[in-house]
């Protein structure tokens, strides 16, 4: 993820990193103190959000 790749883990989702700061209008005016947050943003799989969706209860 720190070289900017998404990790997908079947069954589970998508995890990718993101990075949030200061606006520029070239990008030779960033610096690295412009870069404020960095996140992990996850996706779930698509079979996974529809189970989670509609989830089964069982009483034990």
């Amino acid at each position: 993820m720190l070289l900017g790749y998404k990790v997908r883990l079947n069954g589970l989702g998508i995890f990718r990193y993101a990075f949030s700061g200061i606006g520029k209008a070239t990008s030779e005016e960033v610096v690295h103190t412009d870069i404020k947050n960095g996140r992990i943003h996850y996706a779930p799989d698509v079979k996974l959000k529809s189970k989670m969706s509609s989830p089964e209860y069982t009483r034990v």
